[in-house]
C-alpha cells in the first residue's frame, strides 16, 4: 500500500497535505521501526482482518487466504 500512495503522489498528486502526512506515518525509520507505531497497529490489524494464514503439511508448509 505504501508504495502505490508514495508512487501515486509522486505522479502528480504532491498537493495533497493529507496523502504527503499519511505517507510520512506509514513510513519505515532507517531502523526498521514504523514511524508511527500505533498506525501501524492499525495496518497490521487490516491486514489479519483480510488474510488467513493456515499451516500445511507436505511441501507446503504454510498458505496465506484473502478472505471474502
Amino acid at each position: 500500500m505504501f508504495l502505490f500512495l508514495d508512487t501515486y503522489w509522486k505522479l502528480g498528486n504532491r498537493e495533497s497535505e493529507e496523502l504527503a502526512n499519511l505517507l510520512s506515518s506509514l513510513s519505515l525509520l532507517p531502523d526498521g521501526v514504523s514511524a508511527d507505531p500505533a498506525l501501524m497497529d492499525d495496518w497490521k490489524k487490516c491486514v489479519s482482518d483480510m488474510i488467513t494464514f493456515e499451516e500445511k503439511s507436505g511441501d507446503k508448509p504454510w498458505e496465506l487466504r484473502l478472505q471474502k
